[in-house]
């Protein structure tokens, strides 16, 4: 991967595992100085996945990696983390959200515990680091902002696999994709870029191994380098990049 992210800083939220480990090792080739941010930061037994790992596996090739535990899902976390990354590093270029939270039910007895917690990841706390990080975007006049959504947020046929059992997570991730076109109107005066990546079947197109920065970076990175002149307000599959675009 090039240094075209050289110099910039990019807040990566949910990045101890899967593809969000292989974004945040992805910026940091590209030269970004990156804040991986996750619950766990240390391994666990039988379980690899870290923000140590993922600092660790980051050595050699991009600037280091500056690993923050947090539970996003509480507000104060939220601001805590932007608070030591711009601390850190005085200014956050990227915002790439991550996290979220999933689970199947039936249609008609999804439980309110299960649509308070994916309409709070994926909903409320992107839109609650959104607010605490574009300001100092404005400030700059200058951005790029990426949320990670699915194609359950699509109107897809009812018998497809991506839609069953997936009402709450696909209506949350809907929302998501609302809250990105919104703000791609409302930070575009101000040259931010606002847009979406749906990391596609994760598993079928790892092989059902480590999902790698080779294979699923390079979407991101080419969002991370938009503007708001040259991108923004749009809905991307990492399955059509090369393929349908850039």
């Amino acid at each position: 991967m090039d240094a075209s992210l050289a110099g910039k800083v990019a807040l990566v939220v949910g990045a101890s595992r899967g593809v969000g480990r292989a974004y945040a090792l992805g910026l940091a080739a590209a030269g970004a100085q990156v804040v991986a941010v996750a619950r766990r930061v240390m391994p666990v037994e039988g379980r690899t996945t870290s923000l140590k790992e993922v600092m660790e596996a980051g050595r050699g090739h991009g600037p280091p990696i500056l690993g923050l535990g947090a539970d996003v899902s509480r507000k104060e976390d939220v601001q805590r983390v932007v608070d030591e990354a711009l601390a850190h590093f005085g200014r956050i270029d990227i915002l790439l959200y991550n996290a979220m939270a999933a689970g199947l039910s039936d249609a008609l007895e999804v439980p309110d515990e299960h649509w308070e917690r994916v309409l709070t990841m994926n909903v409320k706390v992107p839109y609650s680091f959104i607010q605490r990080v574009a300001p100092q975007m404005m400030a700059r006049r200058s951005g790029a902002i990426i949320l990670m959504s699915s194609k359950t947020s699509l109107a897809v046929p009812h018998d497809d696999p991506g839609h069953k059992g997936l009402l709450a997570y696909g209506t949350s991730k809907a929302g998501l994709n609302r809250i990105a076109t919104y703000f791609s109107e409302e930070l575009k005066p101000y040259n931010i870029a606002v847009n979406v990546l749906s990391p596609g079947m994760v598993r079928e197109l790892a092989g059902g191994k480590t999902p790698t920065p080779e294979q699923f970076a390079p979407p991101v990175l080419y969002l991370a380098r938009q503007t708001a002149e040259t991108m923004t307000g749009q809905w991307r599959n990492t399955t059509d990049y090369g393929v349908n675009w850039p």
